[in-house]
């Protein structure tokens, strides 16, 4: 791949780990923005920001930032992973420390959660309108047009909503802890990043069985799970250098 100065590096370099270059530069040039939000001039505007939990849905006035991104970045920026994903997912960044930094925002997202979820459902259905013949991808790639303007906000006001949704699901049946969540919580890197290189193994041997689609389909599934699982227990989990690799703590040894 041509290596480019800009977001494109990381998926031409990092392929499906690309977002854990993009996390590691919010986390670097975020961290002036949130030393001010920790002071007194900050939390009095994080305050100020928080009236728009007075309203129902007042938080949707959010996505205008979103919003304004993609209409300004996206005619120039059309590329996966280019500028202009990268400025909408840094605003998300942004906007997922602002929320937390008020439980304000936490509880109006509760009382709204019916709300949010039907708006994007609503999101949904004009995405998946483009099955039945409606232009929806012309309008995508058609700048300066009102389909382009509809299409992105539509897309912004539905990345908000779905992402409200989650949160709402969270505090309502996330809300506590057993040694299921707790494991899989530490496990769900680690996982991430071993299954893609398993996934190609188990594939190479599997799609050539002569078997019906299902069955391959369920070995693949199967497999993969328990080879990942595995090498994750055998190589990660127990053995602290390579923790450490992964960001997880080092495991204490019993008293």
């Amino acid at each position: 791949h041509p290596i480019v100065f800009g977001p494109l590096v990381f998926s031409a370099l990092g392929y499906h780990l690309w977002f854990l270059g993009f996390l590691f530069v919010f986390a670097t040039i975020t961290v002036p923005l949130f030393t001010w939000l920790k002071k007194d001039a900050g939390k009095r505007w994080v305050a100020s920001l928080a009236r728009l939990t007075e309203w129902r849905g007042g938080l949707l006035l959010l996505t205008l930032p979103l919003i304004f991104s993609r209409l300004v970045l996206q005619p120039f920026f059309p590329d996966y992973t280019g500028w202009s994903d990268f400025s909408f997912m840094l605003i998300f960044f942004v906007l997922g420390y602002v929320l937390m930094a008020d439980e304000r925002f936490m509880q109006a997202i509760r009382r709204d959660g019916l709300l949010y979820l039907v708006l994007a459902l609503a999101c949904k259905l004009l995405f998946l309108s483009a099955a039945v013949g409606a232009p929806v991808i012309e309008w995508m790639m058609s700048p300066g047009t009102p389909g382009f303007v509809l299409f992105w906000a539509v897309f912004g006001v539905n990345a908000w909503c779905w992402t409200m949704v989650m949160f709402n699901l969270g505090m309502r049946f996330l809300d506590f802890s057993n040694r299921l969540l707790a494991y899989s919580r530490e496990a769900s890197f680690p996982v991430f990043w071993i299954h893609y290189p398993v996934t190609f193994f188990v594939a190479f041997y599997v799609v050539q069985w002569q078997v019906s689609l299902p069955i391959k389909m369920g070995a693949m599934i199967a497999g993969s799970f328990v080879l990942t699982l595995g090498l994750y227990e055998l190589l990660v989990r127990h053995i602290n250098p390579v923790r450490r690799l992964f960001g997880m703590r080092p495991k204490r040894k019993p008293q």
